[in-house]
């Protein structure tokens, strides 16, 4: 067999019949404005849920380390600090989580790529 045939047989083998492409539904193709960013929408919605779950447990952090130190010490709401504290911080967390996957679509559909990352 020479080097024609191999290639021939390379060539032939990559021109099959064309599939059919499922469109993922999150798709930025898919949008009906020309221009929008994928995601802003459910962004805006995410860290709108973020705030209003982190801004209550930020305030009664707040309140309770100002009446810390002004000197009045109750120890059941310390307690219920030490339990709010690290709701707060797996709120930021989440949070942060889901902007820079936000971000990582957003960046790879202006590039062109697929859309997910880390």
């Amino acid at each position: 067999m020479g080097p024609d045939l191999v290639l021939l047989g390379a060539n032939l083998a990559s021109h099959r019949a064309p599939r059919k492409r499922t469109r993922d539904p999150r798709d930025p193709s898919r949008s009906m404005r020309p221009g929008v960013k994928p995601g802003t929408g459910r962004l805006a919605v995410g860290l709108a849920v973020y705030l209003v779950l982190a801004v209550p447990l930020f305030a009664y952090l707040w309140s309770t380390l100002n009446e810390l130190l002004a000197g009045d010490i109750r120890p059941v709401r310390l307690g219920i600090a030490v339990v709010v504290l690290p709701l707060f911080i797996a709120v930021l967390y989440l949070m942060v989580r889901s902007i820079h996957r936000w971000e990582a679509r957003r960046q790879a559909a202006v590039s062109g790529g697929s859309g997910e990352g880390g």
